[in-house]
């Protein structure tokens, strides 16, 4: 790790972030690489919650660097979309010609796959050292690093345990009262995928843990009919506004001893940021689906996080 620090340290720095999540790596990216120099280019898809959730996290995090907004959807095929995607390579062409780190934060990013959808990799030439030069877009993404929930890395490779997130939300805690999270998923969207009953899981996980108080947080595509359902079994449902990682901003009252869902990469997140217990709905998916093949190289790619199946 100090390879990497010594490295990246002092230098600057142009992070593109997509999403909430996103933005919570940039920022512990920043504070453990300190870079002297940042700059924040941010790209908002849409008007509605995750945008919101954005700002909320632009504000907490990331208000003291310089900020660029972008809002564009790379699979729109409109001129507005165009002219920003035409505009929006030169500008990072022009921070990596400064000198300027690039990090991505997604090996998979939609930027990612915007540079190489514009790229010309014939004329990518290298220096002595085997590092691209900027003579195309390609060459940013030869000379950018990575950041994500998995890890911080370039050449080296970084565990990202969200140290200085956690340190940053836990300035917040006081007399809590432990509860149970439950965070839901886009049922009609992957109910060709399950094989269990997915409202029976969720009574079990609060019937494993009677104890606690139990709180069930929907996913933003769950629908009014399926919510109605959860109620039935006695369950409440809360609202939240902010990312279910920023738990302790906006409910002041409570802790979130065990994190449970079908699938999610918050239940990750809350248990490194927040010490959660991980519960996780096996029996509920089909075996062999991307979906899951995805939760399960999640969990080995993060340490020391004991799953409990439920």
């Amino acid at each position: 790790m100090k390879q990497i620090i010594d490295r990246l340290q002092n230098k600057k720095a142009v992070f593109i972030v997509e999403s909430p999540l996103q933005i919570m790596c940039a920022y512990e990216a920043i504070k453990t690489f300190e870079p002297k120099k940042v700059k924040i280019i941010v790209r908002l898809a849409d008007a509605g919650r995750n945008n919101k959730q954005m700002e909320i996290l632009l504000n907490e995090f990331l208000s003291d660097y310089n900020v660029q907004k972008v809002y564009l959807k790379p699979e729109s095929r409109s001129l507005k979309s165009i002219v920003t995607v035409l505009l929006l390579l030169p500008i990072v062409t022009y921070f990596s010609l400064l000198n300027y780190n690039v990090f991505i934060g997604y090996f998979d990013s939609k930027f990612a796959k915007l540079i190489s959808f514009f790229a010309k990799v014939d004329k990518k030439t290298y220096l002595d050292d085997g590092v691209a030069t900027l003579n195309c877009p390609q060459s940013i993404l030869e000379r950018s690093y990575a950041f994500s929930i998995f890890d911080l890395k370039s050449n080296f490779f970084v565990k990202n345990k969200f140290t200085h997130l956690s340190n940053h939300l836990l300035k917040y805690k006081n007399d809590r009262k432990d509860i149970v999270v439950f965070i839901g998923s886009p049922i009609r969207q992957i109910e060709h995928l399950m094989k269990g009953d997915y409202f029976e899981a969720i009574s079990k996980v609060k019937e494993t843990y009677s104890t606690m108080q139990f709180f069930y947080f929907p996913h933003r595509r769950e629908l009014k009919e399926d919510l109605d359902k959860i109620s039935s079994y006695g369950i409440q449902i809360i609202a939240n506004e902010y990312p279910i990682e920023m738990f302790y901003l906006e409910f002041p009252e409570y802790n979130p001893k065990v994190v449970a869902s079908l699938y999610s990469t918050a239940m990750f997140t809350m248990s490194l940021i927040y010490g959660s217990k991980v519960i996780m709905c096996d029996g509920v998916m089909e075996e062999d689906n991307p979906v899951l093949e995805r939760v399960f190289e999640a969990i080995k790619k993060i340490e020391n996080i004991d799953i409990v199946a439920c």
